[in-house]
């Protein structure tokens, strides 16, 4: 490709030197001619034309051999506004002023556009680094070209080169490099997984592919020699393209972003950048144990897309009626197809021997639905005979998890006629509570999460956690700057921070907050920020269990 452009760039060069040649020769023909037959202007429009053409194209093999972003295009489109006020000027030196006026407006906001659009392009890529296509709700195409510029950028600092300063043909490549190793990690994975489609299949040779799956090539190197850096739409399996929609596309435009908007460059700046002592996201070599790591987190993204609700025509019936001491009715038992059935028989059998601490939790988000008069200091018990569960869920334990048992218990209150109301239980904590159609199954990671800390909570596990962590400019001495939170929380916390890290190394946050709020004079939540000047790109929050 760069070929073609040099030998296209070449022959226009050569012809805006030869009418740049012309010009200068009718100057001096002009001179010598008493009565001359052409305006002078017209000669000084065309030679002056001819200058700047020249000059453009002679700017376009620089772009070319930086590799910048259409570096073609932009230089011929420039072209035609220059061409068509040349044209005016000769058109005034002709006697045809109407013709030259018209010439002369059309060319100035042509020259403004085709001047702006590189500049407005630029924009864009610095405001979102990870490239996919902006003007789609969907995935459909990935290019090294697109992160070229902040590859450099971040090469020159790691290096100490001056900014600005050219690259050598050598660096060049070797920086086309990083800018296409974040997705030659996803591309890494879809081929491990045989995520690939029937068409990538038949593009590439079976033997490259197995070569890539079994680590005899790494992905950086077939998505260089076989792709060209471009990932397409069309090479991934159709079964996915919903999840790679959601998942890889940028999502840093419109709305500030929290943990749970799962995007790949999170997850590839924890899994495979966050252990160097200077902060990077492009200027990594392959590493097979990054790549493992990521591997692993993308497995779990896939299946937390897959397993985003349980669909209640394919649990299994346990003919079984449960019954606890704290409600007047019975719940028929089911489950996830899968779930053993001992461990079904030890959450119904934690459900039916609910501890009175579950019983307070339940009520407290319950009497959250009353909207009739409440009794002065309604009790716990008062509260919770405005339940009738009849549908108790049991799914396949997950191994994160270190709670002996964990369900949803759906039911009917007047206080909700319309949508019933749903309650997701791990070990002897509510994680979630909702509509019935909202129910959340306790194997998902923010409800894990939960549990961890309103256990922490309960024991009395607690820690000091920094407020404002030193590597955002906080002061690890400061009395200030500390906060007493359930261990669990602090641990979230850091997740949360190396998310709001992945912000800052890519330039989409200049700055990080968190603020806390009091129950009883106890921490209750931690509210997390971070904004790139008056825009917030990161918002979350951490419940504390009080």
């Amino acid at each position: 490709m760069k070929a073609f452009r040099y030998i296209f760039l070449t022959i226009c060069a050569l012809a805006e030197a030869s009418l740049f040649t012309f010009g200068i020769t009718g100057f001096i023909a002009y001179r010598g001619d008493p009565d001359p037959d052409v305006p002078i202007m017209v000669v000084a429009a065309v030679t002056v034309c001819a200058m700047v053409l020249l000059g453009i194209t002679i700017k376009s093999f620089i772009n070319v051999a930086k590799d910048r972003e259409a570096p073609v295009i932009y230089g011929f489109l420039l072209k035609f506004p220059v061409v068509i006020f040349a044209l005016g000027i000769m058109w005034f030196a002709l006697d045809i002023p109407e013709a030259g006026w018209l010439a002369v407006i059309l060319s100035v906001p042509l020259a403004a556009l085709f001047i702006c659009l590189p500049r407005l392009r630029e924009n864009s890529k610095k405001a979102q680094p990870v490239r996919t296509a902006q003007l789609l709700p969907q995935f459909t195409r990935d290019k090294a070209e697109w992160a070229w510029d902040d590859a450099a950028e971040e090469y020159l600092r790691l290096t100490g080169g001056a900014t600005g300063r050219a690259f050598s043909d050598e660096e060049n490549e070797k920086i086309y490099g990083y800018a296409g190793t974040p997705t030659a990690y996803f591309l890494g994975w879809l081929i491990q997984k045989d995520l690939v489609s029937d068409e990538f299949r038949r593009t590439y040779d079976h033997e490259t592919i197995r070569a890539v799956r079994d680590g005899r090539m790494t992905p950086v190197e077939f998505y260089a020699g076989y792709m060209d850096y471009v990932l397409m739409r069309d090479d991934i399996a159709p079964e996915i393209l919903k999840f790679v929609d959601l998942y890889f596309r940028d999502g840093t435009r419109d709305m500030a972003l929290n943990h749970g908007m799962r995007r790949y460059f999170f997850d590839y700046y924890k899994a495979v950048c966050s252990s160097f002592d200077i902060p990077r996201y492009y200027c990594v070599d392959f590493n097979r144990d990054s790549f493992r790591r990521l591997s692993e987190v993308l497995d779990r993204r896939l299946n937390e897309f897959r397993r985003v609700a349980f669909d209640e025509d394919e649990l299994e019936d346990y003919g079984q009626r449960l019954r606890s001491q704290y409600f007047d009715t019975e719940a028929e038992l089911f489950a996830e197809p899968g779930t053993p059935r001992a461990y079904a028989g030890k959450c119904a059998a934690a459900y039916g021997a609910m501890s009175p601490g579950l019983r307070s939790e339940i009520a407290e988000h319950l009497i959250e639905y009353c909207v009739a008069d409440l009794p002065e200091e309604p009790t716990a018990e008062w509260v919770i005979r405005h339940f009738s569960p009849y549908k108790v869920v049991v799914f396949r334990p997950d191994p994160s998890s270190g709670a002996a048992y964990a369900y949803v218990a759906l039911g009917e209150s007047e206080w909700e006629p319309e949508h019933g109301i749903s309650f997701t239980v791990i070990g002897d904590h509510v994680v979630a509570f909702g509509g019935y159609g909202d129910a959340e199954p306790p194997y998902e990671e923010d409800l894990q999460w939960r549990y961890r800390i309103l256990e922490d909570a309960a024991r009395g596990n607690y820690c000091a956690a920094e407020v404002i962590p030193a590597r955002f400019g906080g002061r690890p001495d400061s009395a200030d700057n500390q906060v007493m939170v359930p261990k669990a929380a602090a641990e979230r916390k850091r997740q949360y921070e190396d998310l709001i890290e992945a912000l800052f190394v890519l330039k989409l946050a200049e700055h990080y907050d968190c603020k806390i709020t009091y129950q009883e004079g106890k921490p209750n939540y931690l509210f997390l920020e971070a904004t790139a000047g008056s825009r917030r790109t990161f918002a979350d929050s951490i419940g504390l269990g009080i």
